[in-house]
Parts: C-alpha cells; sequence; structure tokens
C-alpha cells in the first residue's frame, strides 16, 4: 500500500483495512456484509456529508481490497497474535521518593527511593486497567536482561522460519 499511494498515506490506510478485516474473524461477517452495514448507517439526504459523495465510487475498491487474500491472512496474523485474556497498553516505571520519619513521626531522617513499574492493559471486558508493582535495583536490571533476550529470541526464531520453512513471519509491533 506504502509504495502504491505514499508511506503516510499507506500507514492510514493499512490500519484502516487491517482494523476492519481483523473483525471478520470475530464477527462472522464478510467484507460485502460489512461495507453494507457500513453504508446503511450513513445519513442520507440534507443530513448527509459531502465527504460521502465519493463513497458509492470508493467502496468496489474497498471491497476488492478486503476481499485480498494477503489483507485476509495478515489480517488473521494480526488478530492471533493479539488474542489473550489481556493485551500490553502501555508501561512506564515511576520512581518515587519517601521520607522516613523518626519514631514520634515529627522529623524526617531519610528517605528511600522506590521504583514502581505501572503496567496498562485492556481487560477480557474491554475496559482498560492497570496493575502497579514495585520492583528493586536488581529486578529492573533483571527485566532489563529479560527484555532484550525476549527481543533476540523473537528475532532468531523469525530468521530460523524464514530461512527454514520459506514463509514469512511477524513480530508484532515491527514495522
Amino acid at each position: 500500500m506504502c509504495e502504491e499511494i505514499g508511506a503516510e498515506r499507506g500507514s492510514i490506510l493499512a490500519q484502516l483495512v487491517f482494523g476492519i478485516a481483523g473483525t471478520f474473524r470475530r464477527t462472522l461477517t464478510n467484507p460485502k456484509e460489512f461495507l453494507d452495514r457500513l453504508e446503511d448507517s450513513f445519513p442520507s439526504g440534507s443530513d448527509a456529508d459531502e465527504r460521502l459523495s465519493t463513497w458509492g465510487a470508493s467502496r468496489p475498491a474497498l471491497q476488492r481490497l478486503l476481499e485480498t487474500e494477503s489483507v485476509l491472512l495478515a489480517a488473521k496474523a494480526i488478530d492471533i497474535s493479539y488474542d489473550f485474556e489481556r493485551v500490553y497498553i502501555a508501561g512506564r516505571l515511576l520512581t518515587s521518593i519517601r521520607p522516613v520519619f523518626d519514631g514520634p513521626r515529627e522529623e524526617v531522617v531519610g528517605s528511600t527511593i522506590v521504583q514502581t513499574l505501572r503496567v496498562e492493559f485492556i481487560a477480557p471486558n474491554g475496559d482498560q486497567s492497570s496493575i502497579s508493582i514495585a520492583l528493586d535495583a536488581s529486578d529492573i536490571q533483571q527485566l532489563e536482561k529479560e527484555c532484550r533476550a525476549a527481543l533476540n529470541k523473537a528475532e532468531m526464531a523469525k530468521k530460523k522460519i524464514e530461512k527454514d520453512c520459506r514463509i514469512e513471519a511477524i513480530i508484532p509491533g515491527e514495522e
């Protein structure tokens, strides 16, 4: 898509197409049925937006694109890549400094630096949620090591599959 219409527009179109195509696996619908339902939701008459005036000419091309085997297979790959009970949205490490008071709690006599891993995710019901986990310095070093190892394992597996099986392999999140 990017080669045909340029990188920026191709990226936007790819997100739209794969987002739509991904729903076919879950809703047991097909491109024609989906586009029919979409079209039925458009306002008509004086409420219709000028931007919808080109829909009739655009729909056949969009339907052909959504019916393309490579689009359907890529959408399937994306769908099964994220078919888990919870899906990661974002994460960050928060650093806070907490005071330590004396016995009667009248004076600060020290402090402790606390690291907290906050992980945000989508729960099975579609709600966004988060969990906070306290970490110490060695936990962060171990997590960093595990992240590097995971990236390396994924890249090695991808190369092995593509070389030995001569099939395309994707790593979700790569462009």
